[in-house]
């Protein structure tokens, strides 16, 4: 009897020394993981703002992708695009009131039952200001900026109505701002340059001779111009001295965020709206549809209706009002669009009145927002598209005079040259199924060439998420997309958006494929509780800790062609020795010797070599 319960107790020891020793060498396991990412910084440069942070975090810290100068008497302003006519904003949302009203979805009887209930007020700060516990600043208000000749974040929004500062966006529509700054892309990539150092020194405590100790992962749009990819690359690897960078796409990393390999990515950012259809790390050909509409115009539709309606006041009686380009302004309507404004009629919120604050003239001042049925109106912009094409963005600039190479899809920059022996199978399938094909086309709707391919056209939201999905060419592909369709992006933050957008598309997306009977949107939120504004750079910090991922990654001496005593483990095939090494030294050295008579040309061949995406 004590020999079996010797027997037990030493089995029980061995099991709990075995159980010990497998949950420490998993916690080692998770600790290496974890410091792979210690040495890589994962960046998203938006219209809005950038996302940063090391790799091993979880969550991105962000700031406002503005950057203001002091200027000169004899020193041009930098003037921001302005919206053009708001009469027929005015009669386009009049028509979604009345539509609303229609539909019983406005509650008639609020503004009779305000008068009789007491009113609840709610209050909204502006909780980024440096100065937001102060009404006044004390002293000369100039004070504080006197010293400075760049000035970044919260400070920016104490100086808007300084004239001896301006104030500069270098992003636009997820890409270089070409149209404020006039074609200087020498500007432009310099203010990008001294927001990044900004971040880098002040906001992450790096220093500047620590660089070159640090990997990049830059996620960069689904469409963006060549060359300003190439001037980014330059500027992390060059003028910062990075050690090496790699980059993908937006709607792929938020796959990887998701942790998805087949879903129809709905990006709805603060100035662009992209759809594109992903299967296994591929955006599909033909499935990408890009609109520079977002966040932003929903921002200025809800303050137009506030404004229109006098819902807004000042606490102060004064000459006060909100202004359309004011970035104070617009971020306090930002919050208040992403905090209370729905699609559905919310119980009692008639009686809500906001306290907010904006800046002016370095002094913070108060304003009042009475809610109506404007937090209604605004948010249905997306499904209405006549409200963001009232908005006439590019009057000056018609879509004619663009590159279509950077907006079709079917253009060269998305030709990836299939080889027809790879999908042998394929071809003969769709041969067989030709007449079904052509029947099916006849009995299905299209958009127009037009409305595909001109980013000022606005389209309504459903119709370009059918359209993309209906351009499969799989059908059993576009079955699972159309299950498995998720947004992403700051510009949908607002409450039900994403069952309203699964509403609309079980109503339309039949008449683009009459086969697809089911629709599912997945709320991120809901079931991961991961933040959709995230889940991109989420996704980038996955990179690091992937092995397979490591031949993908742009070195700094490759790219600037410096092929002295470089080391790239990612073009080491196999261990050689004796007379083999000898030969490969030979031949590297004369390789080496032909490169560096080309070295501005093999930065961008090695660029495409190793981007895992269509150049």
């Amino acid at each position: 009897m004590n020999t079996n319960q010797a027997k037990i107790q030493d089995q029980s020891r061995e099991f709990v020394q075995s159980t010990i020793k497998s949950l420490y060498q998993r916690s080692e396991h998770i600790e290496k993981m974890l410091e792979k990412g210690n040495d890589s910084l994962v960046f998203q440069i938006g219209s809005h703002s950038i996302k940063y942070g090391f790799a091993n975090e979880q969550q991105p810290q962000k700031i406002r992708t503005l950057i203001a100068y002091r200027t000169n008497n004899s020193e041009t302003t930098f003037f921001h695009d302005n919206y053009r006519n708001y009469d027929i904003l005015d009669k386009e949302c009049q028509k979604i009131e009345q539509q609303l009203k229609q539909q019983k979805k406005l509650n008639q009887n609020a503004q009779k039952s305000q008068k009789k209930t007491q009113k609840t007020k709610v209050e909204l700060n502006l909780k980024t200001l440096i100065f937001q516990n102060k009404m006044e600043i004390e002293n000369d208000p100039k004070a504080d900026f006197s010293k400075k000749n760049i000035l970044f974040e919260d400070e920016i929004f104490m100086i808007e109505q300084n004239p001896e500062f301006m104030i500069r966006k270098p992003i636009k529509h997820g890409c270089f701002n070409t149209s404020e700054y006039q074609e200087n892309y020498n500007a432009i990539i310099n203010d990008i340059e001294n927001l990044i150092y900004y971040i880098l020194t002040k906001k992450m405590n790096l220093k500047q001779r620590q660089f070159n100790q640090y990997n990049i992962i830059l996620i960069i749009p689904d469409l963006m111009n060549r060359f300003q990819l190439k001037m980014l690359v330059t500027m992390f690897l060059q003028n910062l001295n990075f050690n090496s960078l790699y980059m993908h796409q937006e709607s792929i990393m938020a796959c990887f965020g998701f942790c998805i390999g087949q879903a129809c990515v709905v990006d709805i950012g603060s100035e662009k709206i992209n759809v594109c259809c992903v299967d296994e790390g591929i955006i599909i050909p033909n499935t990408l549809i890009r609109k520079n509409y977002g966040g932003d115009d929903v921002d200025v539709v809800l303050l137009r209706q506030l404004i229109k309606k006098n819902c807004t006041s000042f606490k102060k009686k004064g000459n006060y009002k909100l202004e359309y380009r004011n970035f104070g302004d617009m971020h306090q309507i930002e919050k208040l669009k992403e905090k209370y404004c729905s699609f559905e009629f919310i119980e009692d919120s008639q009686n809500r009145i906001y306290e907010m604050h904006c800046v002016r003239n370095g002094i913070e001042e108060l304003f009042t927002v009475q809610h109506n049925e404007s937090m209604q109106i605004a948010p249905q912009s997306y499904f209405n598209a006549e409200i963001f094409n009232s908005l006439q963005k590019n009057t000056q600039n018609n879509y004619k005079n663009l590159n279509f190479d950077h907006y079709d899809y079917t253009s060269k920059y998305f030709d990836y040259n299939e080889d027809p022996e790879d999908n042998l199978e394929d071809v003969i399938e769709i041969l067989q199924q030709q007449q079904y094909i052509q029947q099916l086309q006849q009995n299905t709707y299209k958009l127009k060439q037009e409305e595909l391919l001109d980013p000022y056209l606005m389209v309504n939201l459903e119709d370009i998420i059918s359209q993309s999905i209906a351009n499969v060419k799989d059908s059993e592909l576009r079955k699972k997309l159309a299950n498995h369709i998720f947004i992403i992006g700051g510009g949908n933050s607002m409450q039900n958006m994403a069952e309203q957008l699964e509403d609309k598309l079980i109503e339309r997306i039949a008449y683009f494929d009459p086969n697809i009977e089911r629709v599912e949107v997945i709320d991120a939120l809901l079931k991961k509780e991961i933040n959709l504004c995230n889940l991109s750079w989420i996704g980038g910090t996955v990179i690091p800790r992937l092995d397979s991922m490591k031949d993908q990654w742009i070195k700094q001496n490759r790219w600037l062609g410096c092929f002295d005593n470089f080391d790239d483990d990612s073009d080491e095939e196999g261990d050689v020795s004796g007379t083999d090494l000898q030969n490969v030294n030979n031949q590297q050295k004369k390789e080496e010797k032909d490169k560096k008579d080309k070295s501005n040309e093999y930065g961008i061949k090695y660029l495409k070599e190793k981007i895992p995406f269509q150049w």
